[in-house]
């Protein structure tokens, strides 16, 4: 059976909600088949795709060239931080944040 084909229904809306343990409003059950219809249509035109051409290292020799040494340098952007966020004090080097945990 072709994906497009695939009836979604309110149980399978609500089974994937299950599963993704999400509550979902009886409101939203349209908009939800109409984007999962749209997905698995285009999960159809990627499954019509002929990939037979395409060799699994292709990708994978271009990035050879693309490669570069590390190379360990020291910098000090505490002014820099210190220019542009409030929250950043330089003098300790860290970022002041508001206490989220009560005592």
């Amino acid at each position: 059976m072709a994906i497009k084909e695939l009836d979604i229904g309110i149980d399978v809306i609500h089974k994937t909600a299950s599963l993704a343990k999400l509550k979902v409003a009886d409101s939203e059950i349209g908009q939800l088949q109409n984007k999962l219809k749209k997905i698995l249509g285009l999960c159809q035109i990627m499954n019509e795709c002929d990939t037979n051409s395409i060799s699994l290292v292709d990708s994978q020799v271009t990035l050879i060239g693309q490669l570069r040494e590390d190379v360990v340098d020291k910098s000090n952007i505490t002014d820099h931080l210190s220019q542009h966020f409030d929250q950043f004090n330089g003098a300790r080097a860290l970022f002041e944040v508001p206490k989220v945990i009560e005592e």
